[in-house]
């Protein structure tokens, strides 16, 4: 037990001096499906809006997508980490902004959690099911839509997945893309069977709003949920019809 504990030592302090290291990760049966689709639909560009700290990217690089990421996270403690672990990565880009249905300057709620933060206002069932996303302060963030933003992004004739996890505030994600949703080739969403935040709308108009797009619901992944089961939240992948 001492041999290997100090073979693992060794093995690490190696890997380390090139800047990087291996670490035990929970990979789960839903996010391998993801990065299946992503693979097989040749998707060449990954949206990742709502990136926090890069969690979401880095699960589809450990999955086997070697394409394009682009990352938006617009608070700036998360987004520094972002940055840092995008910088290893030269087709992992990183924007310092949040994505909505207007171009200018809003504020957000910052969350406990980091992750729960939101343009909107929490509710009281998700501070029950989650007590460290109380909100904790405010920032002024720049705000964008990506129908304002796309041209710049150079992804015209290319195959696109657009990955939305805003906090409540993805209808107006979808408001602000209705150009570029034409571009897309599949789109999957954060939604919430009960409002966690106020004004957000719920999976139903989510899903009715896309289907109007012309896509239709593909897989569902669950997310949170109260304590004796109820499902809070899932994320709903929809595929261009």
């Amino acid at each position: 037990m001492y041999l290997k504990k100090r073979l693992e030592t060794i093995f690490h302090r190696t890997i380390r001096k090139t800047g990087y290291d291996v670490v035990k990760c929970k990979y789960s049966k839903h996010e391998q499906e993801i990065e299946q689709m992503l693979i097989s639909m040749n998707i060449a560009c990954v949206l990742d809006i709502g990136a926090n700290e890069g969690q979401y990217a880095k699960n589809i690089r450990i999955g086997g997508y070697k394409n394009r990421i682009i990352s938006f996270e617009p608070v700036k403690e998360p987004f520094a980490v972002l940055k840092k672990m995008a910088s290893k990565d030269p087709l992992w880009d990183v924007y310092n902004i949040a994505l909505g249905n207007t171009d200018g300057k809003t504020e957000i709620n910052i969350a406990g959690n980091s992750v729960s933060s939101s343009i909107l206002k929490m509710n009281e069932a998700h501070i029950v099911a989650a007590p460290d996303s109380k909100y904790t302060g405010i920032q002024t963030i720049e705000i964008r839509s990506m129908d304002s933003l796309f041209p710049e992004l150079n992804l015209a004739g290319q195959s696109v997945y657009m990955k939305v996890d805003t906090q409540g505030f993805e209808k107006n994600v979808l408001l602000g893309a209705k150009a570029t949703l034409k571009s897309i080739k599949a789109v999957q969403l954060e939604m919430s069977v009960q409002a966690l935040y106020t004004g957000e709308d719920l999976y139903y108009q989510l899903s009715d709003h896309l289907y109007r797009e012309g896509f239709r619901l593909a897989k569902i992944v669950r997310g949170i949920t109260r304590a004796n089961g109820e499902l809070l939240q899932f994320d709903g992948v929809f595929l261009r019809d």
